[in-house]
């Protein structure tokens, strides 16, 4: 008698047949996780103040066909400039030389090129924290010497904690904003940002020379202006 067992994938002693090697796999694809709803806005305010500190740049320039003699009379120009300075109540730690340099000078005579001479240029930098003497400083500079003023920038010694203040007010406006989209929105806000990222941008306001007199009993006018000290952030809030 045959007896017959239907194919049983747990009977011990039927083997499961061969994938067929022509079929084709599906994969299903991972769910990415959802992500958080969010809101990014961008928070900025500036500080006025008024500057307690002026940054001078000054220039001595010398030409000579000689090279010696070009460097010679530029130093004996900046060493009178120097003292003139000093008598102004500018300590030497306040005077740092901030460039040197030596060019020779060509002229150009019917297209061709022609020697000149050299040209020697001494640079010097002052910090300057009586600001409202600033004028007066640079008179006596030139009186001395001095026949260049390269760069005037007023500047203040605490600009880091009137930086905080300004970044700090940042942070508040980004606030503000990003509440004023949830409440039009409709929508609840995390108040706390989950990310800040800070922008540094400190823009300084340039004074003007508005003359420069050749009186004695007149001082170059300098104003000073204010200076804008600016803090900008973005912010993301979760909603």
């Amino acid at each position: 008698m045959i007896m017959y067992y239907p194919y049983n994938a747990h009977y011990p002693y039927q083997s499961n047949p061969s994938p067929n090697p022509n079929t084709q796999q599906i994969t299903r694809p991972a769910r990415e996780p959802s992500q958080p709803n969010t809101i990014t806005v961008r928070g900025m305010s500036s500080v006025s103040i008024q500057p307690d500190m002026a940054s001078v740049q000054l220039a001595v320039l010398t030409e000579n066909i000689s090279l010696t003699q070009a460097q010679e009379e530029n130093a004996e120009t900046m060493n009178q400039v120097l003292v003139a300075i000093e008598a102004q109540g500018i300590p030497q730690e306040k005077i740092q030389t901030s460039r040197y340099t030596i060019q020779p000078k060509y002229d150009f005579v019917e297209g061709k090129q022609v020697f000149r001479g050299y040209e020697v240029q001494n640079e010097i930098t002052l910090k300057i924290t009586e600001i409202q003497e600033t004028g007066q400083i640079i008179d006596a500079a030139v009186d001395a010497g001095v026949n260049r003023v390269m760069n005037i920038q007023f500047t203040t010694q605490n600009e880091n904690a009137y930086y905080n203040q300004a970044l700090q007010q940042a942070i508040i406006n980004a606030m503000e904003k990003a509440m004023t989209i949830a409440d039009t929105l409709q929508i609840n806000l995390h108040e706390t940002p989950v990310k800040l990222v800070e922008k540094v941008t400190r823009d300084q306001v340039t004074p003007r020379v508005l003359a420069a007199s050749t009186q004695d009993s007149f001082s170059t006018p300098i104003k000073p202006g204010q200076i804008q000290i600016q803090a900008e952030i973005d912010a993301i809030f979760k909603y």
